[in-house]
């Protein structure tokens, strides 16, 4: 789908074909007057061949240079498009070789923040400790989980607490299992999100607090059943 940078280009290419016929017909009636040398034509005729491939860039397979040099189209648009997917992977891939990552529970561990109701689960301390809510005062904490791309046996979860109806400015602390180290992690938000991802083997109760306290923010990430089975049963 055309981009509105695309659009732009287009219709700026556009203009400058039709502004190029305009004055070729004008100077061949001898309405204007117009002196070239033999390079000027050249880059001219070199920048309308451009112009009229980015137009019909779509509908072209294949363009015929000087010389004999015949360029595909639709294999210079599979590299760019390649090497934009693999800057997308390795971006990604980066995000989760740098995420706080689940260690195995040692019997020292302890969480990082004090529970301000009974525990009720040893496994998952912060289930029920942040309110049960997901949403509330309009924000809300969501995640996704996907395999690993480079932990064979891990998850990759994107955490987010996102206003709804509302600005989202000040920093949001994302309470995680008390394996992660730090299990506590402050975000600041940008465009009214605080993201966060973080590497694990299993399921748990996700925290948040937000407002500097006033809201308090509850995800289970073993009840949501679109989830793979094997992060939600570990």
């Amino acid at each position: 789908m055309p981009t509105n940078s695309d659009a732009i280009v287009s219709a700026g290419l556009w203009i400058i074909a039709i502004v190029c016929l305009a004055l070729g017909i004008l100077n061949m009636f001898g309405a204007i007057k117009i002196t070239a040398d033999e390079s000027t034509k050249f880059l001219l005729g070199l920048a309308v061949v451009i112009g009229v491939v980015l137009i019909f860039r779509d509908r072209l397979t294949k363009v015929v240079l000087p010389g004999g040099i015949t360029a595909e189209i639709s294999a210079v648009k599979r590299s760019v498009q390649d090497v934009a997917a693999a800057t997308e992977e390795l971006k990604s891939r980066q995000t989760e070789i740098a995420a706080p990552k689940m260690a195995i529970l040692a019997p020292s561990v302890t969480t990082r923040h004090a529970p301000q109701m009974p525990i009720e689960d040893p496994e998952d301390k912060n289930k029920g400790q942040f309110g049960r809510e997901a949403a509330k005062n309009g924000l809300r904490l969501s995640a996704t989980v996907q395999p690993s791309d480079v932990r064979p046996g891990w998850f990759r979860i994107d955490l987010a607490v996102t206003g709804l109806d509302r600005k989202l400015v000040d920093p949001v602390a994302f309470h995680l299992h008390e394996t992660f180290n730090p299990a506590v992690q402050p975000v600041n938000p940008i465009n009214d999100q605080a993201r966060l991802t973080v590497l694990a083997w299993g399921a748990f109760t996700v925290g948040a607090i937000a407002d500097h306290g006033n809201t308090l923010l509850e995800l289970d990430l073993s009840a949501d059943t679109t989830f793979p089975k094997a992060f939600r049963e570990a």
